[in-house]
């Protein structure tokens, strides 16, 4: 069995920044006067995500005005395009509603995506300071959870126009078939996978018995549940815990229309799972559920609709985990493909701290 609430890559509690060479700092001066010369800022500084950050083409820009974050896009068709500009549209229509997010700021243009010369795209926001979730201070986790209650309330409420189109992948028939195969140690499927691989889906069978066994037992409840637009990746890289205000919300290429549920459940384990982590797996049973419940009732200040008790978070939880891992047995099953094997332990690993967060669930 994983060790449960070990440090992972959401460890890391401040972002981390490197210095670019001379020549990248003076290229994106003269897109950021070419595209931003409005805002009347010199630029004293140019850094790059640096770490375990994976968008590397995100720049820190300091200023004699303030800080930013430029955003640059190596290729985009008209689709792309045309979604992204109504991201940012939709981010500005969220900041404007007091919604903590990071604003983007319109260029020459008047568009919030801008084409640079050599066929690149950029857009800039104003950059947040602050530590990730749950930084050095453990915060008050049911303001955590309002904050995640009022953000995807206020999120539902806006114009349908700037809303993604994007719908939540629910787990399909070869998904079923892949999880079964691999939970039934089918060696023929078994053999697609690199040794420590397979050795760790053998190794690890029991917990994934059960919690698919949970998945397909409540998979019509998880179907019908209420929709809306929703984030579905909140964890403690994507929330800014910046001095004394609300938590800021990162990563708007996550939204899309899938459960509510499904949102609550998935960013209760991921966030609440830190706390446990940082605490060195210290806390008793009865602390980590008194966690679910203080995150939850939080959010459902402003999601009053819903009905969520910690199995109901495990089990939502449950659902996009086992998605996850199931995307990642099908690229090593029908592509021999496996470039996200490096997280598979971390995945399930969470299906065991799920449990340990909410109770034993069967």
């Amino acid at each position: 069995m994983i060790e449960p609430f070990q440090p992972d890559i959401f460890s890391e509690i401040k972002p981390v920044f490197s210095d670019v060479g001379i020549e990248k700092a003076e290229e994106i001066k003269k897109v950021f006067k070419v595209n931003y010369d409005s805002l009347n800022a010199e630029i004293t500084r140019v850094r790059k995500f640096g770490g375990i950050e994976l968008n590397s083409n995100n720049f820190r820009i300091d200023t004699d005005k303030g800080q930013f974050i430029l955003k640059v896009f190596d290729d985009l068709s008209e689709r792309e395009l045309e979604a992204i500009e109504k991201q940012h549209a939709l981010m500005a229509w969220l900041y404007m509603n007091q919604v903590s997010c990071p604003f983007p700021h319109k260029g020459q243009s008047q568009t919030y995506i801008c084409r640079c010369d050599d066929g690149k795209y950029i857009s800039l926001l104003s950059f947040i300071d602050g530590g990730y979730f749950p930084g050095i201070d453990i915060p008050e986790i049911r303001k955590v959870g309002e904050a995640v209650g009022k953000f995807h309330a206020q999120l539902n409420l806006a114009p349908n126009e700037l809303k993604p189109n994007r719908k939540y992948p629910h787990l399909s028939s070869t998904d079923k078939e892949v999880f079964n195969d691999v939970i039934s140690q089918s060696q023929k499927i078994l053999s697609k996978f690199p040794t420590e691989h397979r050795s760790l889906l053998v190794n690890n069978n029991t917990i994934l018995n059960k919690a698919w066994a949970q998945v397909l037992s409540y998979q019509d409840d998880f179907i019908q549940s209420k929709h809306g637009l929703v984030h579905i990746d909140i964890h403690p890289h994507n929330v800014i815990m910046s001095g004394n205000s609300e938590p800021i919300f990162l990563d708007f290429d996550s939204l899309m229309h899938a459960p509510l549920k499904m949102m609550l459940g998935f960013s209760a384990y991921k966030l609440l799972r830190q706390i446990v982590s940082r605490n060195g797996n210290n806390m008793s049973q009865k602390e980590k559920r008194a966690l679910v419940y203080d995150y939850l009732e939080g959010a459902l200040l402003f999601l009053p609709d819903l009905d969520l008790s910690p199995k109901s978070v495990a089990i939502f939880a449950y659902t996009e985990i086992c998605r996850r891992i199931s995307c990642i047995l099908r690229l090593n099953i029908f592509e021999s493909n496996p470039s996200w094997n490096h997280v598979l332990e971390v995945q399930i690993a969470g299906l065991a701290e799920v449990e340990l967060l909410c109770g034993e669930l069967s």
